[in-house]
């Protein structure tokens, strides 16, 4: 009777909306998938540490900023040059030689954490550059707001992090470190992007 066609009236039109919905997240994941994927690619790798996370721990470290990898490996080599002349010295007693010795150890370390960090994110920094040659026009004409909005806020914490020299945070802690909050939030938007919930 009547009861029955409105009933089956709303379930075709919620089959039709379903369908829409189905269609609209294929075209979605047709047109962004291989986009998608290649921007995480490019997102994961990026260096997850500062370089000023790394000096933190060195006595009298030198201050990052503004990309300027070689400038502190420069510093740091000044350093440990600074603590080898001091060991030559013969008046040198058993705690201070023990002291300039790790802080060398320590220096040394700290330089092959930086270029490991500056190799990691200029390689990285290429790739992001060649995408926006390629890819970015994709990406701007079928992305979702939301991961727009996170990869917006990705950008922002690689510049604060590389350029302005600022911390990520807990190195050690990936709930608590920017880059790996920022690229959690955009592979969870881009999941829900193209339904993939």
């Amino acid at each position: 009777s009547i009861l029955t066609l409105i009933v089956n009236a709303c379930i075709e039109i919620k089959k039709r909306n379903i369908e829409i919905k189905q269609k609209y997240y294929e075209s979605k994941r047709e047109n962004l998938n291989s986009t998608y994927q290649k921007l995480l690619s490019i997102v994961n790798s990026y260096p997850n540490v500062s370089p000023n996370d790394i000096l933190i721990n060195l006595e009298y470290p030198p201050n990052y900023s503004m990309e300027s990898f070689d400038a502190i490996i420069d510093i740091l080599g000044y350093q440990i040059e600074d603590c080898l002349n001091k060991l030559k010295c013969e008046e040198i007693d058993f705690t201070r030689k023990s002291a300039l010795e790790t802080e060398i150890s320590n220096k040394k370390y700290a330089i092959k954490q930086i270029e490991q960090i500056r190799d990691d994110y200029f390689e990285a920094d290429n790739k992001y550059n060649d995408f926006r040659k390629k890819e970015k026009m994709i990406f701007d004409l079928y992305a979702g707001q939301e991961v727009k909005n996170t990869f917006a806020e990705f950008d922002v914490i690689i510049h604060n992090t590389f350029k302005a020299g600022r911390s990520v945070g807990d190195i050690y802690d990936s709930t608590k470190n920017k880059i790996d909050i920022a690229r959690n939030n955009m592979t969870v938007a881009m999941r829900n992007d193209i339904g993939l919930k």
